[in-house]
């Protein structure tokens, strides 16, 4: 298990700084989610985290999908459907592991990686009903396709996609949680923040140290915090209801 705390070297990276902000940010998103259900600020910051998780399954050149990754969202998905009886949407585990597919097939199929961002604004069509199945569907495609316009290096011919993405990500986000014109605000500024960090990212060390020691942790083990982290809450959230003596 703890295998890949030195496998990708001992430094810290920046692909591993915007996972442990992703995972932070995911945190506060959830803590507001369960125990803080009428605050509206966890869930604009939490959303920032989106961003990041799909891009980075463009930028990666590594379509694999692990076992592990499939029975953490199944896993994941279950508990939801224990909690709150609603088995859709999948969670965003599978949602990953469906576009990373979707690269994949691409990839073998040596399909033109110029046809991609067609293919996202296309799907656009389809993004109320894919986000009734999917977490993030549609969005994630987008994300997930500024992710490899930034690792083939087009992303300065392609600002306008990057435009187009934020402002889908904040207009529809912004209407499905129904924030306040100051809410929306906040999270708009931070999606143009976030995306202007992703529009730059590159991989690179940022060296050692006890605090990025935290940072690396964290994120190479994001996948197990995410998923530990929601069954603990839900399980106890689920013994809490079926139990009130707790």
């Amino acid at each position: 298990m703890f295998s890949k705390y030195n496998r990708y070297g001992k430094e810290l990276n920046t692909h591993d700084l915007l996972k442990f902000a992703a995972i932070t940010l995911m945190l506060i998103d959830h803590i507001g989610l369960y125990f803080f259900p009428e605050a509206d600020w966890p869930r604009v910051f939490g959303r920032m985290c989106v961003p990041m998780w799909f891009f980075l399954i463009g930028y990666s050149n590594n379509y694999h999908i692990s076992r592990e990754l499939v029975f953490a969202g199944i896993l994941v998905s279950a508990s939801t459907l224990l909690v709150d009886s609603v088995p859709l949407p999948i969670d965003i585990l599978l949602s990953i592991a469906i576009w990373r597919g979707f690269f994949s097939y691409r990839k073998k199929k040596n399909l033109p990686p110029e046809s991609l961002i067609f293919v996202a604004i296309g799907a656009l069509i389809w993004l109320l009903p894919l986000e009734l199945f999917i977490s993030y569907g549609t969005q994630g495609l987008l994300f997930a396709v500024c992710g490899r316009e930034v690792r083939r290096g087009t992303q300065a011919q392609n600002k306008w996609f990057f435009v187009l993405t934020a402002a889908v990500f904040v207009i529809f986000e912004s209407f499905m949680f129904k924030f306040s014109m100051l809410e929306g605000a906040v999270l708009a500024a931070g999606i143009a923040f976030v995306m202007w960090v992703l529009y730059n990212f590159e991989l690179k060390k940022l060296g050692i140290s006890p605090i990025y020691n935290i940072a690396r942790f964290m994120g190479r083990y994001s996948l197990y915090i995410y998923v530990i982290h929601l069954l603990v809450i839900r399980i106890f959230i689920y013994a809490l209801v079926h139990n009130p003596s707790i």
